[in-house]
């Protein structure tokens, strides 16, 4: 069974890079969600003008990753942020009210981020980003690869 949840925490290329890797995530779109404009472009959404955020719309096969598995993903990625820009803000967008009450419930069962920030919603629209945004890590890999090695 596949099904849709939409995840934010930070830069959308480094997000989609690591649940992409996990098994059972059979497709990712970068994208932006959380805001009042539709249709935004990237531009608009670095400017502030939107509301929203870089998001990962994520489609998950239940067979392979149960949703609470790919949570603790989620979870284990939040660092508080250094850049307090609400484009990079932390977000769960659930498709239906069982994800919901499991991203809720998931939510309390994490004492370490009991400050942090998280919005949990249901069933926000998703506007996927531009095509240079898609898949970056596995399109530019020899470049990111080789500034690591730098730094």
């Amino acid at each position: 069974m596949i099904e849709r949840i939409i995840v934010g925490a930070g830069c959308f290329w480094g997000v989609e890079a690591a649940f992409g890797a996990l098994a059972g995530i059979v497709q990712t779109q970068a994208g932006y969600a959380g805001g009042w404009t539709e249709q935004p472009s990237y531009e608009d959404v670095c400017a502030g003008s939107t509301g929203h955020a870089e998001v990962v719309e994520l489609h998950v096969d239940l067979t392979i990753i149960s949703l609470n598995e790919l949570l603790g993903y989620f979870w284990a990625m939040l660092e508080p942020p250094a850049d307090p820009d609400p484009q990079y803000r932390a977000m769960i967008i659930c498709s239906n009210a069982a994800q919901l009450e499991l991203a809720l419930a998931s939510k309390l069962a994490q004492p370490q981020l009991v400050d942090y920030s998280v919005e949990i919603k249901l069933d926000l629209p998703f506007y996927p980003a531009e095509e240079y945004h898609q898949q970056c890590y596995r399109k530019w890999r020899d470049r990111f690869e080789r500034r690591a090695k730098v730094v």
